[in-house]
Order: C-alpha cells, then structure tokens, then sequence
C-alpha cells in the first residue's frame, strides 16, 4: 500500500512541475503582460479569436489586430511589416 501511495504522489508531483513548465514556456501572465505594455512600445498582440468573439463581451486588448486563426497565413507579411520587437498572441483559451 505503501509502495501505491508513493507512486501516486510522485506522479502529482510530476503533473504538477510539467504543468508548472510548460506554461512559463509557452505562455505569459495577463500582468506580466500589461507592465510590458506599460514598458515598451513596439509589442504586437495579434488576437486569432473570430471576429464575434473579438467584438464580444469578453472584449479585446486596446491596440492589439484581430487576426482571425483562419487568416493567419494570408496576414504573414503584413505582421512581418511592423516590425514588432516581439509579438504576443491571444486566443479563446489563453
């Protein structure tokens, strides 16, 4: 029994770090950033959410492009020519 409970914490244990990682990886706190924002000037945001969902009551960043997902590719060149020193992107699910 013992030996189960071991194993079933060091798994929580492991879940827990991979979620902890992967996140500070691949993401960024709404508050980290809002003082980028506040910080630097040359920042894109590109919101991929559809244009309802940009326009909805869950709202949208001031000054970020709605660039639905669907329209990504087409719009390469275009977000490539504002030259943003870096570029965040916001979808539905974070």
């Amino acid at each position: 029994m013992d030996k189960v409970i071991t194993i079933l914490l060091f798994l929580v244990l492991a879940y827990v770090l991979y979620i902890k990682f992967q996140a500070n990886s691949n993401g960024i706190s709404a508050e980290l950033l809002r003082s980028k924002l506040k910080a630097e000037s040359n920042i894109g945001i590109i919101d991929v959410r559809s244009k309802q969902e940009y326009n909805g009551p869950l709202g949208n960043i001031i000054g970020s492009l709605s660039i639905p997902l669907s329209d990504i590719s087409n719009k390469i060149d275009f977000i490539k020519s504002k030259n943003y020193d870096e570029i965040y992107v916001i979808c539905l699910s974070g």
